[in-house]
């Protein structure tokens, strides 16, 4: 037994996790809008905030972005949260996820002196929180808006009528029995830490109730926990293309974002996987699940830090191998699976055609080893957008991001001045001081003796690369001979060698182009560059490789409005005379006896 798990052995000296008042009625069914009703008697506005007197049993949907804080008495959030007097907590809700509802209930502490609208149980003040994320709207023309934009002086809204966007968060009450179980199990010490699978079909809840338990941990026993989360196609922590180990150490009841400086943290890892779905490169999706798990287990298990997985939305095929390949690496104290059948179906959703046959849960679950499991019923709802849209919005939110929750939209990346990167070319001297990227990879293609130079040029120009870090000795293993050919080009792996290099995953960049005559890249990062600069500087003995995935460049930075809205002085569609023959749209281009 480790002394961090000795010291924590006594049962006694375990945080308590006390299990909330639940509200029968939010656990019968899911709601959509508010039961309180703004009035002069239970309300006071001010120029930023407006403070809410809650009856008992009161509850709110509120969409946009907004410091939530209790004055008195207590509120539940979402019917699984308890949130006692002077706690604050920033919240930001998208149209693309389930709101937040915040009801009145017994308060565990009465503590409060306020004698603020002093005939109500629970008072509220919801803050103005500017982040600048609902400036997205803008960007993504032609998309329905994402994020709620303001048209009053409050950043947020009360919703009192049922939409389309809008659905609250919705537990039933099995679901939050094992909610308060299994929070009550992650908040005690044990050697091994404590650990939860959840899987299960697509769209039934379990990212959600992921952060929920994570939520219910962090915020009772003040410690960590980690979330592993193996969905490449799309996750709140994980950068864009990466599988994450995150280790969250306070409460986040709104939606996440992953932050461009994970390389600031020593528990946190991103595996850079560069697909949207683990079927386009299985074999590399499986060594990035040991990736993650091994450094769980090197570096913070032994701290004590419990742990919990999240999965893709498979339970067939590939996703029942993943499944084996996690219970063959970790033994999970506990097993969550979302099942589809009977599922609670939200604005009419209607199942894919594998669900639509008989899929009973046992014949699912047969032939797995489950120390403890049990199987709750999924929640789905219809999204308005399609997965190609939420993974533009999660690539543009992570090139935005300036700082931790605040985001400039004001104008697409492409608008700014790239940077300069310079690159180590082909057929220069080898110098172990150079201070760039000292080779390229592009993780389905082999860099075989057939690849012609323009090749190299196209496959890295205006796209989207992760940069990484390599140590100098595998660098040294596994980049190709120069060829005379590349000459002026960067330096070359093969795809498939990456995954051989163990690279450490820095930052997503954007490539705007290559200069091959001076040898660097225009590229954009996110945040702040000269934070990215010192981590790759204080790197010693690696090496800076980029590593090209599916790469492509969120369209609505480039599909500039003002610029489709012009015509474009050397394109023509239509043919003009012209002595001997006629004008070509290639050709037309700058000739003097054209002007």
């Amino acid at each position: 037994m480790s002394a961090y798990a000795a010291f924590f052995s006594n049962d006694e000296d375990d945080p308590k996790y006390e299990i909330p008042f639940h509200n029968s009625v939010l656990s019968k069914e899911p709601v959509s809008c508010s039961s309180f009703r703004l009035s002069i008697e239970n309300s006071i506005h001010t120029s930023s905030s407006i403070f809410l007197g809650l009856r008992c049993d009161d509850y709110i949907v509120v969409n946009g972005s907004f410091e939530l804080r209790v004055l008195r008495g207590g509120c539940l959030l979402n019917n699984a949260h308890h949130i006692d007097e002077n706690e604050v907590h920033k919240i930001i809700t998208s149209n693309f996820q389930s709101s937040p509802v915040i009801c009145s209930t017994k308060s565990r502490l009465n503590m409060s002196t306020s004698r603020l609208l002093p005939s109500f149980d629970t008072v509220i003040e919801l803050r103005n929180l500017d982040t600048g994320i609902e400036g997205i709207n803008d960007i993504l023309d032609g998309i329905s808006p994402m994020y709620y934009k303001p048209t009053t002086n409050y950043t947020f809204e009360l919703v009192h009528e049922e939409r389309e966007t809008v659905f609250g968060i919705y537990y039933d009450a099995a679901t939050t029995k094992l909610l308060d179980s299994l929070s009550a199990s992650l908040c005690k010490k044990s050697e091994p830490p404590q650990s939860v699978l959840i899987f299960g079909a697509s769209n039934c809840g379990k990212s959600t109730f992921a952060k929920a338990l994570c939520n219910n941990v962090v915020k009772t026993t003040q410690n960590p926990i980690a979330l592993m989360d193996l969905d490449p196609s799309r996750s709140e922590l994980s950068v864009p293309g990466c599988l994450s180990l995150t280790v969250i150490d306070e409460p986040n009841f709104g939606s996440f974002f992953p932050s461009p400086w994970c390389y600031d943290k020593e528990n946190d890892l991103q595996y850079y996987f560069g697909f949207g779905s683990p079927l386009d490169q299985p074999l590399r999706f499986c060594q990035g699940l040991r990736t993650l798990l091994d450094h769980y287990n090197d570096h913070v298990s032994p701290k004590g830090i419990p742990l919990v997985i999240n999965t893709p939305g498979w339970t067939r095929g590939f996703g029942r191998e993943l499944l084996e390949e996690i219970l063959d690496n970790i033994s999970p104290s506990h097993s969550v699976y979302f099942s589809h059948n009977n599922a609670i179906n939200i604005d009419n959703y209607e199942p894919d055609m594998f669900e639509a046959q008989d899929n009973p849960d046992d014949e699912i679950l047969a032939g797995f080893s489950f120390s403890k499991i049990t199987t709750l019923r999924g929640v789905r709802r219809v999204s308005g957008f399609t997965q190609s849209q939420l993974q533009m919005h999660d690539k543009m939110v992570y090139f935005h991001q300036r700082k931790v929750g605040a985001f400039d939209f004001s104008d697409r990346l492409l608008s700014r001045s790239p940077l300069r990167l310079n690159y180590e070319r082909s057929g220069d001297i080898t110098n172990p001081a150079f201070v760039g990227a000292s080779a390229i990879s592009v993780l389905d293609y082999e860099m075989d003796s057939n690849v012609n130079p323009r090749d190299i040029k196209l496959l890295v120009d205006s796209c989207v690369m992760a940069m990484c870090l390599v140590e100098e000795q595998s660098f040294t293993a596994h980049v190709l001979p120069e060829r005379h050919e590349f000459k002026g080009l960067p330096r070359v792996f093969h795809g498939s060698s990456i995954s051989h290099m163990n690279p450490r995953f820095l930052s997503l960049c954007i490539i705007q182009s290559i200069n091959t005559e001076e040898g660097f890249f225009n590229v954009y990062v996110p945040g702040d560059p000269s934070q990215l600069s010192t981590a790759i500087l204080d790197a010693a003995d690696s090496r800076l490789v980029l590593v090209r995935g599916e790469g492509e460049i969120p369209k609505a930075e480039i599909l500039h409005p003002r610029l489709l809205g012009r015509n474009l002085p050397y394109v023509d569609f239509e043919t003009r005379a012209k002595i001997g023959g006629v004008w070509k749209i290639r050709h037309n281009i700058r000739r003097k006896n054209q002007q």
